[in-house]
């Protein structure tokens, strides 16, 4: 109809792409559509690469943050499009606050170690995974977010390693420090100005949000540190990748 300057389309159900080019005079914004490009009158809130590499890199900073002794470790899907950038952002985020990560007690091992694992994974796999970080003296552990599994997260509960998640767990978890998330609203408010104008092509990266700190072990300190970082991480004064 005549009177609609903008249409946010949430989710892959809609080929944004085809509507821009049939109706030029509508600005168009995607949300939630890793596959969008931008166009004359279609912004894109999201950005696969950069949104990965500012999630894994924030899981790792925040892992190490919250450990006693640097005992901090990363797991990572071995099968997805970006395992590389995320094993590569999150040992970034970790040593980023740990440096050498040198233990003070026993066991001396070389921290952060960074495992892998298929998504579909057998329980026998899943426990010998758990049982490895144990092993390791592994206090924390980040899961990327495509592993986070009700298995997994019981198997890490019973060797008693705190869980920096990229992803919300199905219930509540002692040993759940908090979930690095991301967030479109911020990058919607901030290019909300232009779309209305009529200003499009633009692709922005949502926000890092932590969600789920109902267990109380994150500190109000190691918060105000981890939205401290999270804002330079945002600002581009450091970054994600080597």
């Amino acid at each position: 109809t005549e009177n609609i300057k903008v249409v946010v389309a949430l989710g892959t159900g809609a080929d944004l792409a085809a509507l821009a080019l049939a109706a030029p005079a509508i600005q168009f914004v995607a949300v939630g559509q890793p596959n969008a490009v931008p166009g004359a009158n279609l912004s894109v809130i999201g950005n696969p690469l950069v949104e990965e590499e500012r999630q894994s890199f924030m899981g790792g900073y925040l892992a190490a943050l919250v450990t006693s002794d640097y005992k901090v470790a990363g797991l990572i899907p071995s099968d997805i499009p970006l395992t590389a950038e995320a094993q590569n952002a999150y040992m970034i985020g970790a040593r980023f606050y740990c440096g050498l990560c040198k233990s003070q007690y026993p066991p001396y091992n070389a921290y952060p170690p960074l495992e892998t694992m298929p998504l579909n994974n057998d329980s026998n796999t899943i426990y010998n995974m758990a049982e490895t970080l144990s092993n390791l003296g592994v206090e924390a552990v980040y899961v990327h977010g495509d592993l986070v599994t009700p298995d997994l997260l019981n198997a890490l509960a019973s060797y008693g390693i705190e869980v920096v998640g990229g992803a919300s767990p199905d219930m509540p978890h002692n040993n759940w420090v908090g979930t690095v998330a991301i967030d479109p609203t911020p990058a919607l408010a901030a290019i909300w100005g232009d779309v209305m104008a009529g200003i499009g092509g633009q692709q922005v990266p949502g926000a890092i949000v932590l969600l789920d700190l109902d267990a109380g072990l994150l500190s109000e300190g190691r918060l105000l540190m981890f939205d401290d970082m999270k804002m330079d991480l945002e600002e581009n004064l450091v970054l994600p990748e080597t």
